[in-house]
């Protein structure tokens, strides 16, 4: 199985459930475990905030937005290359992580068919039932 988390939080679940090797892309934010950014390709870049304050952060993101820039940007080239089966994402917040709609594009003119596990938890029992779905959906 070939997994891209696209998600610092499912990367993370990824590990917890022996599937790191497995893993085989992540995004510029995944940074635990310390490994799973250097060890894996990068395949979604964005704003770098190393060393800004919160306030600092938020007046970027707002900058970004008001002007009608990309916060996130997917490299389709690697995506291409790495031919994920299972792609895990988010859909909840459009600051937080790559906008599905940017990656169904993507993977459209791609003609890649990877399963895509959308995670959008809003309780801490939906976090546990994501835990499960990703172990469901990756075999284990």
């Amino acid at each position: 199985m070939r997994i891209l988390s696209l998600l610092p939080s499912a990367t993370e679940i990824v590990y917890r459930l022996g599937l790191g090797d497995q893993l085989v892309g992540v995004t510029f934010e995944c940074d635990e475990p310390a490994e799973a950014r250097t060890r894996h390709e990068v395949v979604v870049g964005g704003l770098d905030t190393l060393g800004l304050t919160p306030f600092e952060v938020d007046a970027l993101v707002r900058e970004k937005i008001a002007a009608g820039e990309l916060l996130y940007a997917l490299d389709e080239a690697a995506v291409g290359r790495l031919q994920p089966d299972v792609i895990l994402t988010q859909d909840l917040c459009r600051v937080c992580a790559l906008p599905s709609g940017d990656l169904d594009t993507a993977l459209g003119r791609l003609g890649c068919s990877a399963d895509v596990v959308t995670l959008d938890p809003h309780t801490l029992d939906d976090v546990l039932d994501t835990i499960l779905l990703v172990g469901e959906r990756c075999g284990v």
